[in-house]
């Protein structure tokens, strides 16, 4: 854990992520076509693949939906010698409190960098209920969130791959710790 730093990035100091965008889009790309195929249902690596954008045009889209969600958003990157292998982001809109994504490079999970940001997510949150959106076949991650607290609320609405014809939904269910 030495090399390991996390950086809370918030509000006006969000230009600092800009930085990291393009290392963001391929972490995100990557976790996507790692974690998300499901044969059965018909989300294929190739099918994921179509969903994402020219890589420039994803970068520059993620930008922009970082830079739209920044002033009811917080961010958390972790580097190991400066490099990106991890993030999150959790949103504080209103009175919904909710984490959005939770991220982190495979060659890296196991060190204890996931229950680091989610201690941080936590934290930031405070003691309120805090929801997630977990796709309904990652029992991985269902199983992490559980340690945290987090029980299963009901089926939410799916992610759509709408790049692709015909469109794929991607089943997630809600979490909510209280």
């Amino acid at each position: 854990m030495d090399n390991y730093k996390v950086v809370n990035i918030e509000g006006k100091s969000i230009h600092e992520l800009d930085k990291y965008v393009v290392e963001i889009s391929k972490l995100r790309r990557m976790i996507w076509l790692g974690t998300y195929v499901n044969e059965e249902l018909g989300i294929t690596k190739d099918k994921i693949t179509e969903n994402f954008r020219e890589f420039d045009e994803e970068v520059r889209k993620y930008r922009e939906y970082i830079y739209d969600i920044k002033n009811f958003s917080s961010f958390f990157i972790v580097l190991d010698n400066d490099k990106l292998v991890g993030y999150s982001i959790v949103k504080h809109r209103y009175h919904r409190k909710s984490i959005d994504t939770l991220y982190i490079d495979n060659n890296h999970q196991g060190n204890g960098l996931g229950s680091i940001l989610m201690n941080r997510m936590i934290d930031k949150l405070g003691p309120s209920k805090i929801y997630v959106d977990v796709v309904s076949y990652n029992k991985k991650a269902m199983c992490f969130y559980e340690k945290y607290g987090f029980s299963y609320s009901k089926k939410h609405r799916p992610i759509v791959l709408e790049r692709i014809n015909p469109k794929i939904y991607v089943p997630q269910i809600r979490m909510i710790r209280i």
